[in-house]
């Protein structure tokens, strides 16, 4: 045991998805479960950024075990850095695209429609896991555009119908439980504002349908409108403050 941790901290980077593999084939027999969670904790530590890079490498759908290991980050002592490393994925995602015309334009596509819907998911966990709400309200202004964005770009392709999306593809072969998978950007959004905002707004927001309108190709441009609003004056006040003065000064 003691071996398998001094690994945990000494290990090359590349040595991190091994290491991973043989934790996540040991954390289904439950006596060895704490031990194992404190292992995978050093790893996060100590080799942060390779550690994330494999567990979204297990893709969808997430198996319990992985689940544990997302919310187990979450609650750590470093979980908004854990947030903030798969918000940064989450915005890189999809650079570079290729052109149409390339004949790994497709498979370029799937890959990136399973990273983003990856990432969401660990998103999803770690947030609710998360004990840091001040923190994870400093992260909206990048987090919130970014889910909105992929949200936006899964409503574009279903309305388009296309039998041969990468979307619809990777829901029929059962890598995506969700028919619409507009619904796992759109879940991550509620969950992470319903933590940052008080009932009285999250109340409204399901009052003025926002959720629905979101989710409705037609309706979708008037649920970031009313979304943006109700993020507007449900924030910090001094931050609206320092808006309005910005916007006389410019006049």
């Amino acid at each position: 045991m003691a071996r398998v941790l001094n690994d945990c901290v000494w290990a090359p980077q590349e040595g991190v998805p091994k290491i991973l593999n043989t934790l996540c084939t040991y954390m289904q027999q439950s006596t060895h479960r704490p031990f194992l969670l404190r292992a995978v904790f050093l790893l996060a530590r100590f080799h942060r950024e390779p550690l994330i890079s494999s567990l979204l490498q297990k893709g969808l759908p997430m198996d319990s075990d992985t689940v544990e290991l997302w919310r187990s980050l979450g609650r750590s002592t470093f979980g908004i850095q854990i947030l903030r490393c798969l918000v940064e994925k989450l915005n890189r995602a999809g650079n570079n695209r290729l052109g149409t015309d390339s004949s790994t334009c497709e498979r370029h596509n799937r890959q990136t429609a399973l990273e983003t819907l990856t990432i969401t998911r660990a998103i999803s966990e770690v947030v609710l896991a998360l004990r840091s709400t001040e923190e994870l309200r400093q992260l909206l202004p990048h987090l919130l555009p970014s889910l909105l964005r992929w949200a936006s770009e899964t409503l574009g392709v279903e309305r388009l119908l296309s039998p041969r999306s990468s979307w619809r593809q990777l829901f029929l072969e059962g890598q995506v439980l969700e028919e619409k998978p507009c619904r796992i950007f759109l879940s991550a959004i509620e969950l992470v504002l319903g933590k940052c905002m008080a009932q009285e707004w999250t109340r409204l927001l399901m009052n003025q349908a926002v959720w629905a309108r979101l989710e409705d190709p037609l309706a979708h441009l008037e649920g970031v409108r009313l979304l943006s609003r109700c993020d507007y004056l449900a924030g910090d006040p001094d931050d609206r403050k320092r808006t309005r003065d910005h916007k006389t000064k410019k006049q």
